[in-house]
Order: C-alpha cells, then sequence, then structure tokens
C-alpha cells in the first residue's frame, strides 16, 4: 500500500512539474556550432576530424544512474491506469527531454555537414524534409539510442554492451543496432560519413515504426522490460 502511495505522490509531483513549466514545441533550428572553426574544411573528409575534435566537447550524455531512473520512471508513467493519455504524453515528454537536447545536436551536426542526398539517395522531398524537420519524439528516442551506447556505469547495475543492444534491437525491431556503438563519443565522429549515414538509417526506421510520445515511451518501456531480465 506504501509503494502504491508514494507512486501515485510521485506522478502527482512531475504533473505539477510538467505542467508549471510547461513542455517544448520549439520548432527544429538550425544551430550552426563551430562553422568558423571548421571553414573551408570538409568534415566528411575523416582526415580533418582530429582538427575538428579539438575545437567540441563531448556530448552531454547522461549516466547509467540517470538512464536507469529514466527507465524506472517510464514504467511507472506507462503502467498507471489512473493517467489520462494527454497526461502521459506530457510525463514521457518531461522524462525523455534531456535526450531530445542529444538527438537535436546530433542531427544538427549531421544535417550541417553533410549532403543527406548523398548519404540517404533515392528518398522523395517529403522524406528528406521529414529527416531535415524530426519530430521532438524521434529526436529524444535518437538521443535515447545513442546515449545509451556511451553511457558510463553500467557495469555497477550488472548490465554489459551486449545485453543492452539484445534488447534495444527487441524494443526497436531492427537489427545491426551495433554499428551506433562505433564511434559516438563526440560530435566531430558523427562528421564521419559512415557514422552519419548509419543515424540517418535508424532515423529513417524509427519515422515509419513509431507515432509520437507514446509511441516513443512504447519503446523504451519495452527496453526497460527487457533490461530487467538481466538486472541483478
Amino acid at each position: 500500500m506504501r509503494n502504491k502511495f508514494k507512486t501515485q505522490f510521485f506522478l502527482q509531483i512531475l504533473l505539477g512539474l510538467v505542467l508549471l513549466t510547461g513542455c517544448s514545441d520549439d520548432g527544429f533550428d538550425y544551430i550552426q556550432n563551430d562553422i568558423e572553426a571548421t571553414e573551408n574544411k570538409e568534415i566528411g573528409d575523416e582526415s580533418n576530424l582530429e582538427t575538428f575534435d579539438q575545437n567540441n566537447d563531448n556530448l552531454n550524455y547522461l549516466s547509467a544512474s540517470d538512464v536507469i531512473n529514466t527507465l524506472d520512471n517510464i514504467k511507472i508513467i506507462s503502467e498507471n491506469e489512473n493517467l489520462s493519455e494527454n497526461e502521459k504524453v506530457a510525463l514521457i515528454n518531461y522524462q525523455l527531454s534531456p535526450y531530445s537536447d542529444i538527438g537535436m545536436t546530433v542531427m544538427n551536426h549531421i544535417i550541417t555537414y553533410h549532403d543527406l542526398r548523398e548519404l540517404q539517395p533515392g528518398l522523395s522531398d517529403e522524406e528528406y524534409l521529414s529527416i531535415e524537420n524530426p519530430e521532438d519524439s524521434d529526436l529524444a528516442l535518437i538521443g535515447f539510442i545513442i546515449n545509451l551506447a556511451n553511457a558510463e556505469g553500467y557495469d555497477t547495475y550488472g548490465w554489459t554492451g551486449e545485453q543492452i543492444r539484445e534488447c534495444l534491437s527487441f524494443a526497436l525491431g531492427i537489427q545491426g543496432i551495433y554499428e551506433l556503438y562505433k564511434n559516438t563519443k563526440t560530435l566531430a565522429n558523427f562528421g564521419k560519413k559512415y557514422t552519419a549515414k548509419q543515424t540517418l538509417k535508424l532515423v529513417k526506421l524509427i519515422g515509419r515504426r513509431y507515432l509520437g510520445w507514446l509511441g516513443v515511451g512504447l519503446m523504451v518501456y519495452d527496453f526497460a522490460d527487457c533490461m530487467s531480465n538481466f538486472s541483478e
């Protein structure tokens, strides 16, 4: 009974915070970070990445502890039958907004320094437009997946990279997720054509599979449920 009370209290406080602060609906702004520092350089050319990397901090990835806290909260929200659909959307948005920032930073970087039509040839104009202007919920999922590949401290919880990749593949319904575990520590790594191309493939697949915050929340819930099989 006490656990149920604590859960309800947590949701009431969290929903109150969401209503006070609001959820961001800002559009997908093109951030031109470090353009002056890389002027006259072809970022897609890997020979320039070392110089470029010196002008870029690592992405602000959340720790394993933060990720697990997010998973716990998403499970609480998803399993609560007393919340309306709008309340669940607001709470999921609030929980995943830090990952939206990561996804937006990565996508802005790829769009700024790569030709999308070269990375993903043969798409329609509408598909290119959707890649250039992804939904916030899609950015959150992209950021969440990339963050999973780079968060530190999983060993404390008995998680391994193989387990995480297995559950991600299960939750997404996408095989080969391992490709996003290679060289994604810094923004400069997304200057590599191969990494950028793999990221765009994921973006396209996500756009076809998930609709809005509830869909993204379901994917995160499925991942959390899968990982619970490995928790100590």
